[in-house]
């Protein structure tokens, strides 16, 4: 939270701690009170499906189902980029040919071979750094 106040609009970062609390404490509260009319409690799409219809229910679990999957991207991404700069700030000298795509290409196989299960991946960095 210090960084982003330093490099921020000042008030305005906590203050979108308070707003997300707000809206949480919301959705908290009618997650609680659903909770004893819905039978297979426990998923998104049976909240959603009991208290609106099947097709809103499906519609909502896969826009959350894309949202997971985006924000693994993004996670990957940042992944890349911090390994390229950790490496400059470092020792590494630049090199060229997008070191930051096989960064996150490592994470992202990384994180599948965890996913898996697998205790062997032949998940490898393509060599440009």
């Amino acid at each position: 939270m210090p960084i982003g106040v330093l490099v921020g609009n000042g008030a305005g970062y906590p203050a979108s701690f308070v707003v997300s609390a707000v809206i949480l404490l919301f959705f908290a509260v009618g997650f609680v009170a659903m909770t004893p009319h819905v039978p297979q409690a426990g998923a998104f799409y049976s909240y959603v499906s009991r208290g609106l219809n099947r097709e809103l229910g499906l519609g909502a679990a896969m826009l959350a189902l894309l949202t997971y999957v985006t924000i693994q991207g993004a996670v990957l991404g940042y992944i890349g980029q911090a390994m390229v700069d950790l490496l400059a700030a470092t020792a590494s000298p630049p090199r060229p040919g997008g070191c930051g795509r096989s960064w996150s290409s490592a994470a992202s196989a990384a994180s599948a071979c965890s996913a898996s299960g697998t205790s062997t991946c032949p998940a490898r960095c393509s060599g440009c750094c």
